[in-house]
């Protein structure tokens, strides 16, 4: 546990020292299965697996994205109901094979993320709302100050 925290600390003083000059803290309110373009920073967080009596690892990890803009996600639970999660900040991400390392070269850097969200629907779904990773760019300095401006 002390390893996630650790993680999740760095990240939220990532994301709070380029806040100023890369993000927009303006809430927003997205809706699911449909895509968004969001900015963050990814980093990797290790929690605990629900059954872990169940598998022979106790941590499971997974890529999170930690943006500064509060996100209310409207949306529907798996019987159909709609469900609405306001204040969501931290997103997992889900990624297929071939991602996996522009994720990592992407880590503890800002980022310019393509998503489609969806709203949980397992246990091991570790945020309310996740993000379908459909593309990243990389933020340079020039680059994110020029989009802030009003």
């Amino acid at each position: 546990m002390k390893v996630s925290n650790l993680c999740l600390g760095i990240s939220l003083i990532l994301l709070a020292s380029s806040r100023a000059q890369m993000f927009s803290d303006e809430e927003k309110t997205i809706k699911e299965n449909q895509n968004y373009t969001v900015r963050g920073v990814i980093n990797i967080v290790y929690l605990p697996v629900p059954d872990a009596f169940e598998l022979k690892e106790p941590i499971q990890s997974g890529y999170f994205l930690f943006t500064p803009q509060s996100f209310t996600v409207n949306g529907q639970d798996t019987d159909g109901k709609p469900v609405q999660f306001k204040g969501q900040q931290m997103f997992q991400l889900t990624l297929d094979d071939n991602q996996v390392a522009k994720i990592e070269a992407a880590l503890r850097k800002p980022v310019e993320v393509e998503v489609r969200s969806f709203i949980r629907h397992t246990r091991y779904h570790r945020t309310d709302v996740l993000f379908n990773i459909l593309s990243l760019k990389i933020l340079k300095k020039e680059e994110s100050e020029r989009k802030a401006e009003p």
